[in-house]
């Protein structure tokens, strides 16, 4: 869980264990994340979406680019609203799906 804000980092991993997550590893920036997909077997990000954060739709395509699991790893993009080219633009990066917060825990299951 990539976040740069502690509250709703905290949030989202107590919501993906109430759904079933056994392993939840959190990450405070782009950089710490993309080390522990590294070296974590069947990564799966799930990441923030702000606008003072380098955790966008540049930051799965690095991900896309590089040559570790993280390459194929799924991606899920929490998000406030955003204008459908934004949506747009995190698909082509190699973004699996956007789900717009406050969301429900049923859409983490």
């Amino acid at each position: 869980m990539l976040d740069a804000v502690r509250f709703t980092r905290n949030l989202t991993v107590e919501m993906l264990r109430t759904a079933g997550a056994r392993r939840v590893q959190t990450a405070s920036n782009p950089k710490a994340a993309a080390f522990l997909m590294r070296e974590t077997r069947d990564p799966v990000l799930v990441t923030a979406w702000r606008e003072d954060f380098a955790a966008g739709p540049g930051l799965i395509r690095a991900l896309r680019r590089s040559q570790g699991a993280e390459r194929t790893a799924p991606a899920l993009m929490l998000s406030e609203r955003r204008a459908l080219e934004e949506v747009e633009e995190a698909r082509d990066a190699g973004v699996n799906a956007i789900a717009l917060r406050p969301l429900p825990i049923q859409t983490l299951m």
